[in-house]
């Protein structure tokens, strides 16, 4: 264990991300499972580990998520919450969008008009 936990100690930033200052699927796999390790109890984190998992912590879609919420016993409203503050699911600077509404219209409208320009039957 001293083995993976130099490793592990070696490959945690310092301050930022993972890859740099900004997030990345690398923080959500790598800081994911340094939080899970750390939350039930499977490592004993180092002061730097605990660090870089309370920035991991801090995020908005990471306080929106379940375990989250079930750990404090809240329920937070879910990462769509955020679009309308014009946010990700990460949390982050989101472009506007579809609503969650139009989008599943507009793939409905796609999926009958191309049950409908095929020559086998389609039924809805």
């Amino acid at each position: 264990m001293p083995r993976a936990m130099a490793a592990v100690e070696s490959m945690t930033p310092d301050t930022g991300r993972a890859l740099g200052d900004r997030f990345t699927t690398a923080d959500v796999v790598f800081g994911g499972a340094l939080a899970f390790f750390s939350d039930f109890n499977m490592m004993d984190p180092s002061p730097k580990v605990t660090a870089y998992v309370a920035r991991i912590k801090e995020r908005r879609a990471y306080q929106a998520s379940p375990r989250a919420s079930e750990r404090r016993g809240d329920l937070q409203p879910s990462a769509d919450a955020g679009r309308a503050e014009g946010r990700d699911a990460f949390g982050d600077s989101a472009p506007a969008g579809p609503d969650p509404a139009t989008k599943r219209q507009t793939l409905e409208s796609d999926a009958l008009l191309q049950c409908r320009t095929r020559a086998s039957a389609c039924t809805r």
